[in-house]
């Protein structure tokens, strides 16, 4: 015999049940339009010296030590070289580039064609460019052009191709050209290089760099420090040559890494990092903004007084001007604060004279209530004298106080 109440139930296994698969989406990749590389400017943070490079440029784990400008040369031309075709006669004008075909062009109404005009070589160097706005998370894979031939080069639109040493040729990507004039170097970016991974952080500092008080006034320089960390993987064997785009910020200068062994395009700076194969390393670009700051010493809060005076970034002799400061608007703080305490005894005061007034309007002149009543208004009179003579003695006290206060303001000069 059994006493409880178990759980019992019935399960049906002979019955086909059916489970829903969850859908997969296919895998497409997202959309890269890069914008045409403008070229490069150079005079502002000094020419480009790729064989001395700075050894602050790059925080390098295992085998991050080498420029991209100490790159391997261009690889060897095909066996199998291109057609040659019958190139247009170009001119260098002051404002444009002119093409003059060899041979007569005959086009139909409403139809188009498409001419052969240059067959020319240029240097080229295959290299990655990280651009933040392209793709977060991988470089653009891109060729570097250098022109120089014998004149500009149109903008346009192009289609890269890549020729085997077998003869064969297979598709890069499409790239975009701007306005190439003679002996400037533009980046073809062409594909998402999706070997070499790109990962990003931001940090900010703020410091305060100078402080100086003339005149009763405190000057403050302010230094906001913004420090980007790159951290850069590459799963590919074989060496990187990888240039990042570090937005450049209106009213921020560069500090790291050397800023006159970085490139300037229109709003960036490019900087060069070379990574061995199957290795990564970190990049610390450190940008700087200064701002000054104009403070009235009188003016200051109590608490900002003393967070000032509690600062480890303000000169000692400016650090000592403001714990005397403290000090003095400390002690013209009690006084006022003993003021103000001797000003509501005097209103208590007043208030009891009052009320003893009244009680002697209604009793009898002849009562011993009157007489004690009477003393009592004598004494809270007398008292009254007294603390309005001493109110007198501390207002000027005060007044002292702060004319002393201003004096010792307006003579700093640190």
């Amino acid at each position: 015999m059994l006493s409880g109440n178990p759980v019992t139930f019935r399960q049906s296994l002979f019955e086909s049940y059916y489970v829903a698969r969850p859908n997969v989406p296919v895998e497409v990749a997202g959309r890269v339009l890069p914008k045409p590389d403008t070229g490069s400017i150079e005079g502002e943070l000094g020419a480009r010296d790729a064989a001395t490079p700075s050894p602050a440029r790059l925080q390098k784990a295992t085998g991050m030590a080498r420029s991209a400008a100490e790159a391997a040369p261009a690889p060897a031309p095909p066996a199998s070289a291109p057609a040659q075709i019958e190139a247009a006669q170009a001119a260098e004008s002051v404002t444009q580039t002119v093409f003059t075909l060899p041979y007569k062009v005959s086009v139909a109404a409403g139809q188009s064609l498409v001419l052969p005009i240059l067959d020319r070589e240029l240097p080229a160097q295959r290299i990655d460019l990280y651009q933040s706005s392209a793709d977060q998370r991988h470089p653009l894979a891109a060729a570097a052009l250098v022109n120089d031939g014998a004149t500009g080069l149109p903008p346009g639109v192009l289609t890269l191709y890549e020729q085997t040493t077998s003869g064969g040729a297979f598709y890069l990507g499409d790239a975009r050209l701007a306005a190439f004039p003679l002996g400037e170097k533009r980046m073809m970016s062409y594909a998402v290089d999706a070997k070499v991974t790109v990962d990003r952080s931001n940090d900010e500092q703020h410091a305060i760099v100078k402080a100086a008080i003339a005149q009763g006034v405190m000057r403050l320089t302010r230094l906001t420090r913004q420090i980007t960390t790159y951290r850069v993987k590459t799963a590919d064997p074989g060496e990187h040559h990888l240039l990042i785009e570090h937005p450049r910020l209106a009213g921020w200068s560069l500090t790291a890494p050397d800023p006159t062994h970085v490139e300037l395009s229109a709003n960036a700076y490019r900087i060069p990092v070379t990574l061995p194969g199957d290795i990564q390393g970190t990049l610390a670009v450190t940008m700087e903004h200064p701002l000054e700051e104009t403070i009235r010493l009188l003016d200051l809060t109590d608490d900002r007084l003393g967070v000032l005076v509690a600062s480890n970034e303000i000169e000692p002799s400016v650090k000592n001007a403001l714990g005397e400061l403290a000090s003095r608007r400390q002690a013209l703080g009690r006084q006022n604060a003993e003021l103000e305490k001797m000003k509501e005894q005097r209103r208590q005061l007043v208030e009891d004279e009052k009320r003893l007034r009244d009680n002697l309007a209604a009793v009898g002149r002849d009562t011993a209530l009157y007489k004690q009543t009477l003393d009592k208004l004598g004494d809270t009179e007398a008292t009254i004298t007294t603390l309005s003579a001493a109110i007198a003695k501390a207002v000027a006290d005060m007044d002292t106080s702060s004319e002393e206060l201003q004096r010792f303001v307006s003579a700093l000069a640190l």
